[in-house]
């Protein structure tokens, strides 16, 4: 098969990958600015919303049976064999276990093996800039709406801030790279967007990502680069020394439009307020500590937790396979990304900085690896290799 084909075939499945970043942003501004959450018509848009990313996955599947049927029935295999032997070793996690069924095998494995399957990726990253853009566009839209008191969110929305996180990571990251005044203002607007009405978790990502940036491979500067990074941190020099004061200018100023900040009012408190899920995660620890061998099973954070999860992957894993076989897999997981780490390849090394705070520097901190796609995508892209048949320019 030549080139061209394989590009075409790696388009295909990088769409159906990014098909529910933009779809789930779409579907969330019609549903809040037409106020239609919780409606008939509201469980309509999300039905079409789904049926749009079913079909996205479709028209790539048979590329993807063609390519690595193999990996498709043995991931099935195993999933299907590990959730049944826990079903009949933790009788009492059944009801959860049975509402993790869809999520898991509906969207969280296709995911992976999806992922796994792109020979190309500077074809994925394309399509993620691509999504990016649309993205953006629908979360500026329904960030002025909030802002004009048109729609609202609440005391705050985490799945925004969320959706925001791709398209502000990947401003960054253009930014970083080639520094441009449009770049940056994106991101800026992404972020004072996340901080207004979103959750402090995707502040963390970026974070993550940029400190992975500074610390990764660099290419050669040009002296209109280096200008760049020098005003850019002479303003982060005077942001830092300045924070407290900033902090309450933005709240104040968020305020008088009629946006209570949620998040700058906690990043303003001198301690760290958890948010109540320091509690949920001793009281699965202490789960732990009375069956550490293996542990309370698949489902059984949310049985203890009365139908909400640890939200927080290491202790996730610890909770449904014991500490032994946990601790195996978080080695395995630190294995796959030390791979990364270490690549001296700066655009192997990029992408894996940004999936690496998508899919999985969120989950230490919000979320179940059971129920996310993102995170998925990360391991069956790290599965894939670094070196096979990797190109960007």
């Amino acid at each position: 098969m030549d080139s061209e084909q394989l590009k075409l075939e790696d388009k295909k499945i990088s769409i159906a990958l990014m098909s529910s970043f933009v779809v789930l942003m779409v579907q969330y501004l019609i549903l809040v600015s037409a106020d239609l959450m919780g409606t008939t018509t509201g469980r309509s848009v999300q039905l079409l919303s789904k049926t749009v990313v079913v079909t996205a996955f479709a028209y790539a599947l048979p590329i993807v049976l063609r390519r690595n049927k193999k990996r498709c029935i043995g991931t099935y295999l195993a999933g299907i064999s590990v959730l049944l032997a826990h079903y009949v070793m933790f009788p009492e996690n059944n009801v959860h276990q049975q509402q993790l069924m869809l999520p898991l095998f509906s969207m969280c494995l296709p995911a992976f093996i999806y992922s796994s399957t792109i020979c190309d990726w500077k074809v994925l990253r394309d399509i993620m800039k691509k999504a990016s853009y649309i993205v953006f566009c629908a979360g500026v839209l329904l960030g002025i709406l909030l802002f004009l008191g048109r729609a609202s969110v609440g005391t705050y929305s985490m799945p925004l801030s969320y959706y925001l996180l791709l398209p502000a990571l990947m401003f960054i990251d253009e930014f970083l790279d080639r520094p441009s005044l449009k770049d940056i203002v994106f991101a800026f607007l992404l972020i004072v967007l996340i901080l207004a009405v979103g959750s402090r978790g995707p502040i963390m990502c970026i974070l993550v990502f940029i400190m992975l940036k500074l610390i990764g491979p660099r290419k050669r500067l040009r002296y209109t680069d280096l200008f760049a990074y020098l005003i850019l941190l002479c303003l982060v020099v005077v942001m830092a020394l300045s924070l407290d004061q900033l902090l309450a200018y933005m709240y104040h100023s968020l305020d008088r439009v009629g946006i209570s900040s949620r998040s700058i009012l906690l990043f303003s408190q001198p301690q760290v307020y958890l948010t109540g899920r320091d509690a949920l995660c001793n009281r699965v620890i202490d789960e732990i500590a009375d069956s550490p061998f293996i542990g309370i099973g698949i489902g059984g954070d949310r049985r203890v937790l009365e139908g909400d999860y640890v939200h927080n992957l290491l202790i996730e894993l610890m909770a449904d396979y014991g500490i032994p076989m946990g601790s195996v897999f978080v080695f395995m997981l630190v294995l796959l990304m030390s791979r990364f780490f270490l690549s001296r390849n700066k655009d192997q090394y990029d992408m894996f900085a940004i999936w690496l705070s998508i899919g999985m520097v969120p989950k230490l901190v919000s979320g179940s690896y059971l129920e996310s796609m993102n995170f998925w995508i990360v391991l069956g892209l790290m599965s894939r290799g670094v070196v096979t048949r990797y190109r960007h320019p």
